[in-house]
Order: C-alpha cells, then structure tokens, then sequence
C-alpha cells in the first residue's frame, strides 16, 4: 500500500471567518481512500491512500474524482468536482513463466551431434522491468558421472527481451539407448531476480545398431553313456536393441565329431549320437563348441558385423567305466633255466595293461591263472596304466611237464578274490 499525496487549496479563508469544507471521493475502485494529511478541521492538504498493492498488469491508470463541497446556510452548497488520474508505473515483482508445457521429445540414438531436437522452449514476464530473459541447464549433483544432461545437451537462445524468450536444445554428446533411454533437463528461467523451473524429458529412441548378446552360460556337462537326444544345455541370446528387438535364431560353426545336435529357434543343446570319452584328444573330456546367433532380419537370418555374433561354448564329457583294461599284446613268450631261484623275474615280456578310463573308473586288478602255483604276478592291483612283471614262485620247474610252460593271467575292473 502507498500513499498519493495532492496539494489542493480548497478552503479560501476571509478574516476571521472559517468555511468549513466536506471533501468526497467518488471513485470506481473501492481499495483507494482519501484522508487529510492532519487531524485539523481545515487543510489543505490530503492524500490518497491505497489499500492494497496496485498491479499494474491488471490498470496501469486509476481515474478518480474527487468531490469537495461546502455547507451555505439557507441555500445549496457549493460543490466543485476534480477528475484526477493515477498513472500505476511497473516494477519487477512477477517471476518469468513458462509457455505450452508440457516439454518432452523423443530423438534416435544415432542423431549426429549438432542436430537441433527441440524448439519450443517459451518464457515470458509480465513485467516491463527486469533484466533480458535468460534460460539455462540446472545441474543436478546428484547425476551420475557421464550422464550429465546438461553436458550432453546445450539450451541455445533464439530470441530474448525483458518480456520473452524463445529457446532450442542442441544435442552436444552422443546418445546410447542402451545406457540410458531417458534423460531429464531442469530447465530455469530468470529475469534477474526472480525465477522458475520445468522439465524438459528427452526419449531416447533405439535404433538397430548392435549385434546380439549371449546371456546365461555356456558350459555343460553330460555322462558319456547318456543317450541320444540328452539336453546338454540351452543356449539363450537377445538383440541387444531393445527398442524393437529382433528374434534371433542359432547355429553350431565347429561341432567336434559331430556328438551335438543345435535347435536353430529353442537353442536347446542335444547329444546327436554315443559319446565317447576316450575318442577326445583332450583327456579331461572338454570339448569346445563354436555357436553363432543371427537376428532375422524380415524373417531371413543377418550376415554383418550388426546382426551376428558368436561365442564358445564348453561340453564336459563325463568318464563312465565302459572301457575294460587291454594288454599292449594278446600273447607272450619267454624262456628260462630250469630249477630257477625263487622270485626270478620271467625276462623279455614288455607285458603293459592300461586302462582308458579316468579316476577310480581305471582301476583293475591282475591274476594269474596257473595251476602249478609256480608263478605269481604283480602288481596285483592298479590304476590307469602299469607295466606287469611274472615272478618264479616255486623253483622246482621241471623242463618235462608241459603244464608249466603255460598260464592265463586275469585281468578285472573290481578285486578279485
């Protein structure tokens, strides 16, 4: 509220003799009063009073007028009306405002830098005061490292006064569906001293650009006397743009002997024949798969760099106990003196036993079969691979019995008794 002081001079005084002076105020606007600057009867002095702030964007002129009229006995007063003008000047007291909100806009993720993505950015003041409009990027602190969005993004002026701003958004750093597919600009608008705020939402949209990623894992096992058509493993790949992600389809580039079968749409990994452990050059039974995944691309599977990719996978083979142990020979020959002390080694045999299985699947034990009790064999329990010795046990050979010139040893995969 202020006050409007006028120096009016209504009351003529004649001698001694005083007038005495009503003073109305005849006005439209109920929040303007009229008061005398004193408490005295007679003055010449009176102000106007406002009982509220005056806005000068709803009147920037007040009319008044202003009735004075003095009292005459036995005849009409006298009455004199005064039009008077209150001109309301402008003061910077409105804060700048926003225009056709709500701002958002989607831009593909291979916009080049440069490209202009938004152009309706609107402000205006009501007020004639105040400094050019001038809208700028807040950055938050709390944006992680990287996806800033004011380093990705600058807010470009195309047109500014005290009372209007015109604005655009000009795509700085390159954009990455995959690491984030929305940002949010805090948009501040100032006029100097006063301020406000909106969101602009920038969408970004995926575009075909990445090839297909594997997910989960790639490695199996199976029991090498598992049946045709076991389930090893299933493959699963995605198109990487999730926009509007592709299907994608599989296929097995190296497949070692041919033990595995690939559903192109399922991904399922089956065995395709008998497994064999002991056929893999690799004894721990690995076997390494190359598996490529396609995108279709209008149902026909993709052949570039954007719509292919591969992977390895591994396939352990586990060693079952279906191999039975083998002598490097099916017969032996050998000769010796006869009455030969006990625990003489029987020269010359070069007798092997090995067993391909693995583990405690290769272990064996060894006999022999004489019945003249005039050998033994050792060693009577191994694993894997050994070399096999034949001992006298009884030096009373005889050159004229011919049953103990032969023998059968006995080879088997648990104890014998």
């Amino acid at each position: 509220m202020g006050p409007f002081p006028m120096r009016e001079r209504a009351i003529p005084f004649e001698s001694s003799q005083e007038y005495w002076v009503v003073i109305l105020l005849r006005v439209a606007y109920s929040s303007y009063s009229l008061h005398p600057v004193d408490e005295r009867a007679r003055c010449d002095r009176w102000t106007f009073l406002a009982g509220e702030t005056p806005d000068q964007q709803i009147d920037d002129t007040v009319r008044l007028t202003v009735t004075l009229e003095d009292e005459v006995e036995g005849g009409e007063n006298n009455v004199v009306r005064v039009p008077i003008s209150i001109i309301i000047l402008d003061d910077n007291d409105n804060p700048p405002l926003f225009k056709e909100m709500p701002y958002e806009t989607s831009v593909p993720e291979d916009t080049p830098l440069g490209t202009t993505i938004f152009t309706g950015i609107y402000v205006e003041d009501p007020d004639i005061l105040g400094d050019t409009l001038e809208v700028v990027c807040y950055d938050k602190s709390e944006e992680q490292a990287g996806f800033s969005p004011c380093t990705k993004f600058e807010i470009v002026t195309l047109n500014a006064t005290s009372r209007r701003y015109e604005g655009a958004v000009v795509l700085r750093e390159s954009l990455d569906y995959s690491k984030k597919h929305l940002h949010q600009l805090i948009l501040n608008a100032t006029d100097g001293e006063f301020n406000s705020s909106t969101v602009l939402e920038v969408k970004v949209e995926d575009v075909q650009n990445s090839p297909p990623e594997f997910l989960g894992s790639l490695t199996g096992v199976v029991e090498e006397d598992d049946p045709i058509g076991t389930l090893v493993m299933t493959i699963q790949a995605r198109d990487r743009d999730r926009g509007q992600p592709r299907k994608v389809v599989y296929e097995l580039v190296t497949n070692p002997l041919d033990y595995f079968l690939l559903d192109p749409k399922n991904g399922e990994l089956r065995t395709a024949k008998p497994l064999d452990k002991e056929a893999l050059s690799d004894s721990t039974g690995v076997i390494s798969l190359t598996i490529r995944a396609r995108e279709l691309v209008d149902g026909v599977p993709g052949n570039d760099a954007l719509t292919v990719t591969t992977a390895d996978a591994t396939v352990t083979i586990k060693d079952v106990n279906d191999e039975a142990p083998t002598f490097n020979n099916r017969e032996y020959s050998t000769f010796i003196v006869e009455n030969p002390p006990n625990g003489t080694p029987l020269p010359h045999l070069d007798m092997i036993v090995r067993d391909t299985d693995v583990g405690s699947n290769s272990e064996f034990s060894l006999r022999l079969e004489d019945v003249s009790g005039a050998f033994v064999v050792e060693p009577s329990t191994a694993t894997g691979s050994t070399s096999v010795n034949i001992r006298v046990a009884n030096s009373s050979l005889d050159y004229e019995d011919p049953n103990q010139r032969k023998f059968i040893i006995l080879v088997s995969l648990s104890p014998l008794s």
